[in-house]
């Protein structure tokens, strides 16, 4: 659990690395072990097979890195890393960049975005291979579906 919870922390500084400062990153270190935590309890109460931790350490701890870009960013060095960008020649950044709560709405946005791709691309790979017939395989693909399906893609349609 411990190794889990180092590499939780960093995944999540991952994404945020270049927009704070040493002591932030502390607080994205502990956010992330108390997400990682989180993770793991959601497994648990749902019934998640998940040996490996994937879900917590890359789900929960990057969800959390995302976040943090909103709320913890420094905003001079957001405007400092686009603007060093040659792509930003043509993009201009919009003078709110300043304001904590745009970039939490756009961090917010992204997350569902990766959500959403992350249960489309998994869940027509799985149906794709439930169709195609191969010995041994297939009591595995079921499997994997069956779950995948149940935990979740069933919850994300219920809510819409």
């Amino acid at each position: 659990e411990i190794a889990n919870c180092i590499l939780g922390a960093l995944v999540a500084i991952t994404g945020v690395c270049p927009y704070i400062d040493s002591q932030r990153a502390i607080v994205v270190g502990v956010g992330a072990t108390l997400f990682y935590h989180l993770g793991v309890h959601a497994e648990y109460r749902w019934d998640i097979r998940d040996t490996a931790r994937v879900f917590p350490v890359h789900g929960m701890c990057g969800m959390w890195g995302l976040l943090c870009v909103g709320f913890l960013g420094q905003s001079n060095l957001i405007r400092q890393t686009y603007e060093n960008l040659c792509l930003c020649v043509y993009i201009k950044l919009p003078e709110t960049i300043d304001s904590q709560g745009y970039l939490f709405l756009y961090q917010l946005a992204a997350i569902g975005v990766i959500m959403a791709w992350s249960v489309g691309s998994c869940g027509f790979v799985f149906l794709v291979l439930r169709l195609i017939p191969m010995q041994g395989f297939a009591n595995f693909v079921d499997f994997a579906v069956v779950d995948f399906i149940d935990y979740y893609v069933a919850p994300v349609l219920t809510v819409l």
